[in-house]
């Protein structure tokens, strides 16, 4: 199984595309690239000051059912593995194990 944004919007973590609520709808800033993050100082110090200031909320989210069902397909031998691009860990939250974070993880 292959997961994305969508899958963690129910948790409270708004996407980038959705329109009128996700990201690129609500403000002018865009994901910084990773071109950038390694060619400026100023760059990466955003990057981890706006992680910074958001990992209590961010941090504090939980899983919601479609979490809870893809874990419990794991446990029940229905699900081989997981990939995400998700930097949350509600899927580890809800005790997936088989996993891959192919962005890595904001924890």
């Amino acid at each position: 199984v292959m997961t994305g944004a969508g899958i963690s919007t129910e948790s409270g973590i708004p996407d980038y595309r959705s329109e009128k609520v996700g990201l690129y709808a609500r403000t002018d800033k865009k994901p910084i690239q990773h071109g950038d993050f390694l060619r400026s100082a100023p760059v990466r110090q955003r990057y981890w000051a706006r992680n910074f200031v958001g990992w209590p909320r961010f941090s504090s989210l939980q899983p919601n059912p479609a979490h809870w069902a893809l874990s419990n397909w794991e446990r029940l031998g229905k699900l081989y593995w997981l990939v995400t691009q998700n930097v949350d860990a509600l899927h580890t939250k809800a005790g997936s194990q088989r996993l891959t974070e192919l962005h890595g993880c904001m924890h």
